[in-house]
């Protein structure tokens, strides 16, 4: 026997299997004997078509809700507004947001003002260009900016009553 035929012999702690008695030999013949339960067959003529069906009737669904229903998750709201006394302070929460969505949420508070985001040169940073066409107290505007992000918000009259572009 050769030196690593030692070692080898050294590791394996059992060169040669135990011997099988009566009851491991019964143990086989039993698991060997007993019928396993065959797999189903998927029917694939009664699967596809089925599938088909439910993603039409899944597409017809939705072509029918109408486009004003209410959905499971409303989007974010872009301004943010707050009373404070009989003002409203309104707060831009979305820089990026579309004119139109801010022009929607001032009209659901009853405002007739039209708001919309540019971006300036460095000279321009927190200057706000506004025309108000309302023989009321005008808005006022309040631009923040630090370090490169600007915070606008605008005191409204509560009695706002005419209309503004921002």
């Amino acid at each position: 026997m050769s030196k690593i035929d030692r070692l080898v012999a050294a590791i394996d702690p059992a060169p040669h299997p135990p011997e099988q008695g009566q009851d491991a030999r019964e143990l086989f013949h039993e698991i060997v004997a007993t019928p396993s339960k065959a797999r189903r067959r998927v029917r694939w003529p009664v699967v596809m078509p089925l599938a088909a069906m439910l993603a039409a009737a899944a597409v017809m669904g939705v072509a029918f809700i109408p486009t004003d229903a209410p959905s499971g998750i409303a989007p974010a709201t872009a301004l943010a507004f707050q009373r404070s006394g009989d003002d409203w302070i309104v707060t831009v929460k979305d820089l990026y947001a579309d004119p139109e969505r801010f022009a929607s949420e001032f009209k659901a508070r009853g405002l007739d003002i039209r708001l919309s985001i540019a971006a300036g040169s460095p000279s321009m940073v927190g200057h706000v260009a506004a025309t108000d066409n309302s023989e009321e107290p005008g808005i006022e505007e309040s631009v923040e900016c630090e370090a490169g992000r600007c915070a606008a918000s605008f005191r409204i009259p509560g009695d706002f009553k005419g209309s503004a572009q921002i």
